[in-house]
């Protein structure tokens, strides 16, 4: 960058960009030639100027400085704001990090709705309520964190799933940017095995809401309430799990929360891998991702990979060996480690060696039983080091099994 422009007046023009249309967000990124200025809209994201490192790191500090952001945090933060310049007025959500010996950050524009949703979530009666371009005919689940409606495009009329965080969730911007974290990951790892995010907004009293494909089926979880699963079955279900995986982790994409509870199962066995409310973006040249914030480890400790239990970093390899434990209940019937406490699973994840796969029938076929192992290897090094190449084990195993109806799946 040439000439003399004050850090304030760069720092400035980049909030600018963010609040104004088209601009979704603005993302500067450490890296060895200076800090990288990115602007995402709805076409991609494009390569903007390169700021000198000093001036770049400057400039972070500047942006958390006006979304009231800790500048000498050494960890990074998540903040929100009501930001205007230029006579334009956005609510931005800023998220700094520190990567590769600079500062970093992301700012990114909430996109606004016309409409509130009615202020019970309990019940929304007679399909009568709308939210935005949305009209919400009922509601399909309810967690700590938010609401799940079934609602309609109304000048669509296509059926689509809506998740609005809870009016008190909505007041942490940790949990609200966490959410628009879920859907822009999901969408980047756009595959038929995932389910598709399709828009999201803000609602007039600040809540973040985030529009799915409309998708009710059982989940994984739910068959195996019922108990394990034939080994060829079981095997046919894994390798469409792997085949999404391979596909999000080409995108950057670790999903770190992968379980039962967030695979969905369809006619046929079609299968769908969805929640990426945990998930993280692995950038080009990192060796791994792991929580934004210090000392918290986020996940399910039945499906945790140690070094995730540790609050290490992670890639693609924490996926593979929850995986290899989700391989394992669909072939046992029971997660691989109980414990009283989630801490007590944890330490096993840790420390104790795989147990040997036994099913309702007797031991598991050995070649299932070495992915079971290898895949939940303790050492990362020693697990499959990518989803492509369990696939090919898996395919290797499946022709042992002379399952009738396999070969459906090896279409790539």
């Amino acid at each position: 960058m040439t000439g003399a422009p004050s850090v304030m007046d760069v720092a400035d023009v980049l909030l600018a960009a963010a609040v104004q249309r088209p601009t979704l967000a603005v993302i500067v990124e450490p890296g060895a030639r200076g800090h990288e200025v990115l602007v995402e809209t709805s076409e991609g994201i494009a390569h903007a100027l390169t700021l000198d490192t000093v001036v770049g790191d400057a400039v972070v500090a500047r942006v958390a400085l006006v979304v009231g952001l800790d500048v000498a945090a050494s960890a990074g933060q998540l903040g929100r704001a009501t930001v205007s310049v230029g006579g334009a007025t956005a609510e931005l959500v800023a998220m700094t990090f520190h990567r590769g010996g600079g500062h970093g950050f992301e700012v990114r524009r909430l996109v606004g709705s016309s409409d509130a949703l009615p202020k019970q979530e309990a019940a929304v009666p007679g399909g009568s309520d709308r939210l935005g371009a949305y009209r919400l005919v009922d509601k399909l689940g309810e967690g700590g964190t938010g609401v799940v409606y079934r609602a309609v495009h109304v000048a669509l009329g296509k059926p689509v799933a809506v998740k609005v965080l809870h009016a008190d969730v909505a007041r942490d911007p940790r949990l609200a940017t966490t959410l628009l974290r879920e859907g822009r990951l999901a969408s980047r790892a756009h595959h038929p095995g995932i389910v598709d995010v399709t828009d999201f907004g803000t609602t007039r009293d600040g809540r973040t809401y985030l529009v799915m494909e409309l998708l009710q089926w059982p989940t994984l979880r739910d068959l195996l309430r019922q108990g394990a699963l034939q080994e060829d079955r079981a095997t046919a279900i894994c390798r469409q799990i792997l085949l999404a995986l391979e596909e999000a982790h080409r995108q950057g994409v670790v999903h770190r929360d992968l379980k039962p509870a967030n695979v969905f199962v369809g006619p046929g066995d079609l299968v769908k891998i969805g929640d990426f409310g945990t998930a993280r973006f692995m950038r080009p040249g990192e060796s791994g991702v792991k929580d934004t914030r210090e000392n918290t480890v986020t996940g399910s400790p039945d499906y945790m990979s140690p070094e995730h239990c540790r609050g290490q970093l992670t890639d693609g390899r924490t996926d593979i060996y929850a995986l290899g434990c989700m391989l394992f209940e669909m072939l046992t019937g029971d997660v691989p480690f109980n414990g009283e406490t989630a801490v007590a699973v944890m330490i096993k994840q840790v420390n104790e060696p795989v147990p040997t796969p036994v099913g309702p029938g007797g031991p598991v076929s050995e070649p299932l039983a070495e992915i079971v192992r290898r895949s939940m290897a303790k050492r990362v090094e020693s697990r499959y080091q990518t989803a492509g190449e369990m696939m090919v084990e898996l395919d290797r195993a499946a022709a042992t099994l002379g399952a009738r109806g396999w070969r459906r799946w090896l279409t790539r």
